[in-house]
């Protein structure tokens, strides 16, 4: 599990991610933790807040040399880009930010979630958000005060008062899961824990790392993939 295993690495890339971003209040530009993709001007601006499985880059201490979520065997094989393969081919006119957001698991479990104040989405104004985090939080965080967490980072990202998905941890964390569920409510809720309990749904054997292994290989991510546009079909 990402949480044991891999938390030092977790946080070494999440404190490189923030002292290599330049702020970008007042602009939409790609950075290291922060991706564009598709036209600005298009109608549908949709949000994906996640962790190494949305997006990791090159470390090689652990053996990890690529820049998309781990563990795809390839770019196009994660589940962000599996889902905009799926909206091209139904011609949704999409602008997709994509931000990397394991800072905010560290700190949620340093009790100091508040501090991370996603400057470089300030005037990104979505009109869907994808919630992918948790996997890095910890089991014994309290419920309430994730729940206090997700809530206030929810404010701070939804300045556009647009819909928001929410999903459970791919990595069974029943405390974190359950205020997921709770803050989702019906009809906004995609389950991936039991997709975590398949082992095939991982990518073991395709690396030596076993917390690289531990992430959703080619089958879970597109087990990801398909369950998040299941939920956005209603709308697109």
């Amino acid at each position: 599990m990402l949480f044991g295993g891999l938390n030092k690495y977790v946080q070494a890339f999440a404190k490189a991610i923030k002292e290599n971003t330049v702020s970008a209040k007042g602009q939409l530009v790609n950075s290291d933790s922060l991706r564009f993709y598709g036209d600005e001007n298009a109608k549908i601006k949709i949000l994906i807040v996640g962790n190494s499985i949305t997006r990791h880059g090159v470390l090689p201490s652990i053996g990890w040399y690529h820049d998309f979520g781990m563990a795809a065997s390839a770019e196009e094989n994660d589940y962000v880009h599996l889902l905009m393969k799926k909206w091209r081919e139904r011609n949704v006119d999409f602008f997709l930010a994509v931000k990397q957001a394991a800072a905010w698991e560290v700190k949620v479990n340093e009790g100091r979630a508040e501090e991370e104040n996603f400057e470089d989405l300030a005037c990104f104004k979505p009109g869907f958000i994808i919630f992918r985090l948790a996997e890095n939080v910890s089991t014994e965080i309290d419920g309430e005060y994730f729940l206090n967490a997700l809530d206030d980072l929810i404010k701070k990202l939804n300045k556009g008062n647009g819909e928001v998905i929410y999903t459970t941890s791919f990595w069974k964390n029943k405390t974190v899961s359950d205020a997921i569920r709770k803050k989702a409510g019906e009809g906004r809720l995609v389950e991936l824990e039991d997709l975590g309990e398949d082992a095939s749904m991982k990518a073991y054997g395709k690396f030596e790392h076993s917390g690289i292994c531990a992430h959703p290989g080619d089958k879970g991510m597109a087990a990801i993939a398909d369950r998040i546009d299941g939920a956005l079909q209603r709308w697109f």
